[in-house]
């Protein structure tokens, strides 16, 4: 699913080279900027990014580059595709990925139906053109935000309910449950069902025992080292 609608935020060490011959150096801007309208007048990206992670929703985006997201992670690239992703959006990630072939891109949506929904479209935006590779989900899922916050957690709506089962049986429908990414969101949707349990990525953002950045300071760091890692 790609729709109308806000084009998304980027932010991160990359350099955007337009065909009229215009530069973007989008790493002088500490708070981001709108992903190109165009992304089809875009020249070429430099970057010597190790990897990118994109983030489902605005709130979150700023959220991490208020809090240090580039000091602790300097070669990342981040992206927020302000829900379910734009066109531009996701012509913009295929180019960035063509030209960060290297690069993992990392998913990091809501454990609810729609934040699994959200990750799958951009996976497939890459799967399109053969890009998907060094793609994974690196969560959250109702089980990390327990670990952290037992009482954080939501109880799913019917309509979650009736969005878990229709994902469930697209992905089942189109043999694609084998596939890596796939599976495990997959399995994260039986688990919402199971538990009757969703969890945003904002019950991750604050520790209660310190006032930190528990996403920035814990939960990223150990996914980076498990995704990154293991990509190399």
């Amino acid at each position: 699913m790609v729709v109308a609608g806000p084009r998304g935020l980027l932010a991160g060490g990359l350099r955007i080279v337009f065909q009229n011959g215009t530069e973007i150096d989008i790493g002088k801007t500490s708070s981001g900027v709108s992903i190109p309208e165009a992304p089809y007048e875009i020249e070429n990206i430099q970057t010597d990014a190790q990897f990118i992670m994109i983030v489902e929703k605005n709130s979150v985006f700023h959220h991490l580059t208020q809090h240090q997201f580039f000091d602790r992670f300097p070669k990342g690239i981040l992206l927020s595709s302000s829900g379910y992703p734009s066109q531009a959006f996701s012509d913009f990630l295929v180019l960035l990925r063509v030209n960060c072939p290297e690069a993992p891109i990392l998913f990091l949506v809501d454990a609810d139906p729609y934040g699994v929904h959200i990750a799958l479209c951009h996976l497939q935006s890459l799967q399109k053109e053969a890009l998907s590779s060094l793609a994974f989900w690196i969560g959250i899922s109702v089980e990390d935000v327990e670990r952290v916050k037992y009482d954080a957690t939501l109880s799913i709506t019917a309509r979650d309910r009736a969005k878990a089962q229709k994902l469930l049986q697209m992905l089942r429908e189109v043999n694609s449950i084998e596939k890596t990414v796939e599976a495990e969101l997959s399995s994260e949707l039986e688990r919402i069902l199971t538990l009757e349990k969703k969890a945003e990525i904002e019950a991750l953002c604050e520790s209660i025992a310190t006032h930190n950045c528990f996403l920035c300071s814990s939960y990223l760091p150990q996914q980076f080292i498990k995704y990154i890692a293991s990509s190399r």
